[in-house]
């Protein structure tokens, strides 16, 4: 009978592998090595088409002026990031 290896697992803080998401983790995951391991895992076929980039018509900046990010380009859309979308009547009616 063939004794199999098995590896321990061990519990780290991602943070002390990736301190950053953007700079460290998001470089390491577009490799295509880890994308294929990832997509080979979950059964999904993933393609790396760009990474830190804008979704939809809404790009985050640390500026929260909703005007540098082009609001008003998009006339009677909704413009937002994920579920957090906003109005151009709801941006008007903000305060401040």
């Amino acid at each position: 009978m063939m004794k199999k290896q098995l590896a321990k697992l061990t519990k780290i803080k991602l943070r002390d592998v990736w301190p950053h998401e953007a700079l460290d983790f998001t470089k390491w995951l577009a490799l295509e090595e880890n994308l294929d391991a990832l997509s080979e895992e979950i059964g999904i076929d993933i393609k790396l088409i760009g990474t830190e980039v804008s979704v939809y018509k809404f790009k985050r900046y640390e500026d929260v002026s909703l005007e540098y990010v082009g609001i008003n380009k998009h006339k009677g859309e909704d413009v937002g990031l994920f579920s957090t979308t906003v109005s151009n009547t709801e941006y008007q009616e903000m305060p401040g």
